[in-house]
């Protein structure tokens, strides 16, 4: 049960993400590569989630945490840039004022 509410997250993950792709593409913005690592690691790490659930494999299941973590990173590293590229001279901690950002 967990893991297919993991797999349901996994996909909605991607489908925001492709939104948010299509938008900046359509405004003919700039996408820096790191984008593309995202985007990879989103569907890499969704083809290992789906083959976990189909042979049970835990190593499987880690190698899936694996790639999500780094996904995380990547989108992570994604916002502050943003962030910071938009308000260069912000005093405080980075990424909590990112967060912050995009939450609201």
């Amino acid at each position: 049960m967990t893991a297919t509410i993991a797999l349901a997250g996994w996909v909605l993950n991607i489908v925001v993400g492709l939104t948010i792709l299509a938008g900046v593409l359509r405004a003919r913005r700039h996408v820096p590569p790191l984008a593309y690592y995202h985007l990879t690691t989103a569907f890499v790490g969704l083809g290992v989630w789906i083959a976990f659930m189909a042979a049970g494999s835990a190593l499987l299941a880690w190698v899936g945490f694996g790639i999500l973590t780094l996904h995380n990173v990547f989108g992570d590293t994604l916002m502050v840039k943003g962030w910071r590229k938009r308000n260069p001279d912000a005093p405080g901690i980075a990424y909590f004022q990112a967060a912050k950002a995009a939450a609201g």
